[in-house]
């Protein structure tokens, strides 16, 4: 049996299809199995049997980033991701690699940052990946209007 966390993040869908991705899983120096909820400072719950849960749960915390990884239950690409903590909190979930930002050229239509290809949005997820060179972009909120 491997030495892992599991990281359920607060909302993050797949760049690829749009689906929601549910549980990560991770290994922070110490992985004990402990289930990691964003936004919440100290584990949730252990996945051990009984006689080995962690009487100190309550006491971890997250000192540094975690490389997460996950697979999408729709279209099954593997999802690297990391896990940003701030002030020994998970803030927020961030793709592998770091991210470009997708530029609103038209109603739907996207370019992208790394390559300038242009993209129709296929889903509402806030990270879509680029059809023609496979990097992730962030969308922008509200998309640039035709006059």
């Amino acid at each position: 049996m491997g030495l892992w966390d599991y990281f359920k993040p607060a909302s993050l869908d797949c760049p690829h299809c749009g689906a929601g991705l549910g549980e990560f899983q991770g290994r922070p120096t110490g992985s004990f199995h402990y289930v990691w909820q964003e936004h919440i400072v100290h584990p949730i719950d252990q996945r051990v049997d009984a006689e080995w849960k962690d009487p100190r749960i309550g006491t971890w915390v997250l000192d540094e980033d975690v490389a997460i990884q996950g697979e999408c239950p729709r279209c099954a690409h593997t999802i690297n991701a990391f896990a940003r903590v701030r002030n020994q909190v998970w803030s927020h979930t961030d793709p592998d690699g770091g991210y470009d930002s997708a530029i609103a050229i038209e109603s739907q239509v996207f370019l992208c940052g790394t390559c300038n290809g242009c993209f129709d949005r296929m889903h509402a997820a806030r990270f879509h990946a680029c059809p023609h060179c496979g990097s992730i972009n962030r969308m922008p909120s509200t998309s640039h209007s035709s006059p």
